[in-house]
């Protein structure tokens, strides 16, 4: 399948807003590629499939996350949030071949994080984050570290992502915990002060 033939079946079952976020993500993650020396062409298949199961209809998508027999922790199953992710990672695996499990968990994760992240990992996760249609509050200081420490910016960005689940009393993955947590560790063995 090519990328135009995923992007045709993305205009089926996503919403035109949600399409205009991908293209914009992809765009992010092509510069960051390029920032850190990371092939292109792998950067932009995780970019364009990060939400390629964002599905707008919620029982098409349980039903197809049921047929897809994952097996995920039950907080990951009750979360399209969560478990899109792994819905798209699993496409990419089972119908387009893909057997590039960096690729995979960049895709899988892009919404959690974990521990270990790789340099594409941390570039899907933070191009979904910082791509120009974001406004979060702390989002401009993260479009300018990002460039300059991935490490950095991605522990800024998860401790910005903590605060507001705490604050809105939301459940909070284990992976989010652990990926922020080594990235902590990675941090402050380069015995550098943590701000931010």
């Amino acid at each position: 399948m090519t990328k135009e033939e995923v992007f045709a079946r993305m205009k089926k079952n996503l919403s035109p807003s949600r399409i205009d976020h991908i293209l914009r993500v992809v765009d992010t993650a092509q510069q960051l590629a390029e920032r850190y020396d990371i092939n292109p062409e792998r950067a932009e298949w995780a970019a364009l499939l990060h939400d390629f199961y964002k599905w707008q209809d919620q029982e098409a998508y349980a039903a197809a996350l049921e047929a897809s027999g994952l097996s995920l922790d039950e907080e990951t199953v009750a979360s399209q949030e969560l478990s899109h992710g792994w819905m798209a990672a699993e496409f990419l695996q089972t119908s387009l071949g893909f057997e590039d499990e960096e690729i995979y968990y960049a895709v899988a994760t892009h919404t959690t994080g974990r521990k270990g992240m790789s340099l594409l990992e941390k570039v899907i996760y933070m191009a979904d984050r910082v791509e120009p249609g974001r406004t979060q509050p702390g989002t401009e200081e993260l479009r300018s570290l990002v460039f300059q420490d991935l490490d950095r910016a991605v522990y800024v960005a998860m401790n910005q992502t903590l605060e507001y689940l705490l604050k809105n009393h939301a459940y909070i993955h284990p992976r989010t915990i652990e990926a922020r947590n080594d990235l902590w560790r990675n941090i402050t063995e380069r015995k550098e002060r943590i701000e931010g």
